[in-house]
This record gives C-alpha cells, sequence and structure tokens, in this order.
C-alpha cells in the first residue's frame, strides 16, 4: 500500500537524511518577504543556511516576481508597525494617568504615592518609545538601497525559473487553476479571497498580466516543469510559510496538528515529473533540521523569532478571512432582504399569501411559490403556452427572486404580445451561501450556511 499510496507516508529517517543530502531547496516567495522582517541576526542565521546550500538552492520566476511586486509593501509595513506601537503606548500611558487621576488616591489616602509611581512608569514608557525610535531609524525606507534585496540576489543568482512563454500559456494555467479551485485541490484554492478585490489582484510585467489568487498554481506547474526530465531535481525540499490547508495536511486533535505536505501533492509531482521524495517545511522546522542535517548552528532566538513571525501572519490572516466572511455574510443578507422589498413593490404584494417558512438558498423558491399564474393575471393557459414559447422559458409560479413572473396589462385572451410578461431576477444568481426564511410581511431571516 505505501508503494501505491506514498503520498500518505511521511518520509523515513534513512529517507530523509538522503533528501537533505542531495536535495533542491525551493524557496517560496513569503520566505524571501519575510527576511524583511526579521531581525539582523535572525536573517544572518537563514541566510547562513541558505548559503551552504548556495549551489542547490532554485527559485521559480513566479517566486521570484511575487517578492519583487511585493517588497516595497512589507518595507512599509514595518515602518508603520513601529508607528502603531508608539501610538499605543502612548495612549496608553495616557489612559493610566487619567484613571490615576480620577481615583484621587493622593487625596484619599496619603500614604499613597501616585507621583512617584506615575514618575517611573512615565520613566520606563520613555525608554522603551526612544529603543523604538532608535529600532525605526535602522529599518530601510522604501527609496533606501535595500542591502537585503542585494543578499536575496546573490544568493539566487542563476538560480531563478524561466518565466512563462506567453500570456496564453499563463491563461492556460489560470484556467487549469479555476477547475482545480472549484474542486478544493490543492495547492491555492484558500487565496481565492484574494479576487474579492478586483483592482488589486493583477498585476503586469514583461508584458505578462499576473492573476494573484492564481499565484501558488503557477510556482506548483513550475516546479513540476522544472523537475521533469531534470535528475537534480529528484529529490526537493519546498521552503515556505504558507500555512494554509491548501498546501498542508492538517489534522485537528486537541488543536490544530500539521502531518506534512498534502498527500494529494506528493502523488502528483512523483507521477507529473519523476520525483523520488518530496517534502516541505515552514521555516522554523527548516532552521530546526538544518543544524541536525547540514550541522549549522542556529541561534535559538533567531528560531523563535521565525516562529512568533509566522504565528503572527497566521493569526493576521486568520483574522482577516474572518472579517471578509462577517462583511460577505452580512452584504448577501442586505441584498436578499432588498431584493425582497424590491420585488413586493414590484408585484404590489403588501404581504406574502404563503411565506417560505423552512430555510432555503434556492431563489426561485423563495419567498413565496404557492401563487398561479392565473391569480398573477396571466388570462389562461392558452396565453402562458404562448409567452414561454415566445420568451423560450419556463415561467415560474409564486413569487421567486429568481426568475419572477411578472404579467402586465394583456390584450387579446389567449394570445401573447411582446412585453406582456416580463421575468425579473432580483439577485445574481439562483443559490445563496445561506439559507433564508421570510415572514409574511417579508422580513427576511438569515439562517446556516447552505449545504
Amino acid at each position: 500500500m505505501k508503494k501505491t499510496l506514498s503520498g500518505y507516508y511521511q518520509p523515513t529517517e534513512e529517507e530523509f537524511s538522503r533528501l537533505w543530502a542531495n536535495c533542491k531547496f525551493i524557496v517560496d516567495s513569503n520566505v524571501l518577504l519575510n527576511m524583511h522582517r526579521y531581525s539582523q541576526k535572525a536573517r544572518d542565521d537563514l541566510l547562513s543556511i541558505l548559503r551552504a546550500v548556495s549551489d542547490r538552492v532554485w527559485i521559480p520566476h513566479q517566486v521570484a516576481i511575487e517578492y519583487q511586486e511585493n517588497r516595497l509593501y512589507v518595507i512599509a509595513e514595518q515602518a508603520k508597525r513601529f508607528r502603531d506601537v508608539k501610538e499605543e503606548l502612548k495612549s496608553i500611558q495616557n489612559r493610566l494617568q487619567s484613571v490615576l487621576e480620577g481615583k484621587q488616591l493622593t487625596k484619599d489616602y496619603s500614604s499613597i504615592k501616585v507621583d512617584g509611581f506615575t514618575g517611573e512608569v512615565n520613566r520606563v514608557f520613555d525608554e522603551f518609545s526612544e529603543e523604538l525610535d532608535k529600532t525605526a531609524r535602522n529599518q530601510p525606507d522604501v527609496i533606501d538601497n535595500d542591502k537585503i534585496r542585494d543578499e536575496i540576489d546573490s544568493l539566487f543568482e542563476s538560480r531563478v525559473g524561466v518565466p512563462p512563454i506567453s500570456q496564453a500559456a499563463l491563461d492556460d494555467i489560470y484556467k487549469e487553476g479555476q477547475l482545480r479551485y472549484q474542486r478544493k485541490q490543492p495547492p491555492g484554492y484558500m487565496d481565492l479571497k484574494k479576487a474579492d478585490n478586483k483592482e488589486e489582484n493583477t498585476y503586469s510585467y514583461g508584458g505578462l498580466v499576473f492573476k494573484r489568487e492564481y499565484g501558488d498554481i503557477v510556482i506548483w506547474n513550475q516546479i513540476i516543469d522544472k523537475a521533469k526530465d531534470n535528475k537534480e531535481f529528484e529529490n526537493i525540499i519546498f521552503i515556505t510559510d504558507d500555512n494554509k490547508e491548501d498546501w498542508w495536511w492538517q489534522v485537528d486533535s486537541m488543536g490544530r496538528k500539521t502531518i506534512g505536505p498534502r498527500p494529494e501533492l506528493v502523488a502528483e509531482i512523483k507521477s507529473k515529473a519523476g520525483v523520488l521524495l518530496f517534502y516541505m517545511y515552514n521555516l522554523e522546522h527548516f532552521m530546526q533540521r538544518a543544524e541536525q542535517h547540514l550541522g549549522i548552528e542556529v541561534e535559538k532566538e533567531s528560531i523563535e523569532q521565525v516562529r512568533d513571525q509566522s504565528q503572527l501572519l497566521y493569526r493576521l490572516q486568520l483574522a482577516a478571512r474572518k472579517i471578509r466572511q462577517g462583511r460577505r455574510t452580512e452584504l448577501e443578507f442586505a441584498n436578499i432582504q432588498a431584493a425582497v422589498h424590491a420585488m413586493m413593490v414590484d408585484n404590489g404584494l403588501s404581504s406574502l399569501p404563503v411565506p417560505v417558512l423552512i430555510g432555503t438558498n434556492d431563489m426561485q423558491a423563495f419567498p413565496e411559490v404557492t401563487a398561479t399564474l392565473i391569480t398573477k393575471g396571466a388570462p389562461d393557459a392558452a396565453f402562458v403556452t404562448a409567452a414561454e414559447a415566445a420568451l423560450g422559458v419556463t415561467l415560474l409560479t409564486g413569487y421567486p427572486l429568481y426568475g419572477n413572473t411578472i404579467i402586465n396589462d394583456v390584450g387579446t385572451v389567449g394570445t401573447y404580445e411582446a412585453g406582456e410578461v416580463l421575468v425579473v431576477n432580483y439577485v445574481a444568481t439562483q443559490y445563496t451561501s445561506y439559507l433564508y426564511t421570510v415572514d409574511a410581511f417579508g422580513v427576511v431571516t438569515q439562517g446556516a450556511v447552505a449545504p
């Protein structure tokens, strides 16, 4: 079974030793960008490891362009972080002063020396603020010569993959990615949220237009293409600080546990490129294993900082995901409520004849489905048949939000004339993400996520 389904098995200790001794180390763009977030010591330790294996490092073209595209944003983000911390410290300091003054402790309890306490607190705050300013001044500005990038350029000189041969080739990967994402086939489907911002989800360089949400699938394709018929890439370690489930095999067992790379990825790269061993590390574990397999001493403090930075980014990503989900939930609910109101106005309804009381996400069956076409104004069945033939649709009964039939003033009975029937969609799609019910007065209630 292991030979047939090897993706579900971790390498043995002997295989790990062989992997580290012979592999190509492929680095993700987030690792390169995080170098701008680490302290000098942590960054130097990481660069020392990569220099020790410099003849075996490589990055896909997509990694390189993602790094260049996002580098200045990360530098600016670091400067903002120092400003935000300093402002928050000042706010805490002011709140503390206000609370102590409001309690009038000196007046009521003469033995309590508030002035001495606040003076000491202010001294500590001021010293820490000065340290922040000092550290911030040492941070590069977006217009400065970027010495970190210089180090990265030197390390990966002549070790960057080729760009896509054409826009058509890139678009083919995007089409493949779209299908894979629909099936939740790794990697990259968790990045679909990047498409929410239509203005910022693309960028261009060298006559090519890149879509951010498909960056991971492009990286994956470029790794596979490089490994095909290339014995130097028979063993691969991929280093990434992307901790989402579309790269990692994760299981909830008294907390989230990461087992290793997704089994599908291991199987795919072996079958498509003939890779013998493929494994992934986040940067923390890569630095730890480098001590074991490469004999390179790494400061514990450096590993701790890398771990803390990775956890911080994960928490920020998780929070942002929850915020986006909350906004989408609220937006969908608001759209459905507005659509019900508009439909009732257009159809002259002060109340719904038989409102939908069991949650549904099918807007062809919501918010009312019992009213017949005759009660809605159709003079007879012959008129309905003629209208359906002319319009090329089946006219729905009731008052649905998707495919609502509106019957205007009818002329000759039994015949249909253009304009006597309108089919209106009050929502953009037939199915919603959540279940909905409605009362007789058109007040909508949002339920659970639709199955």
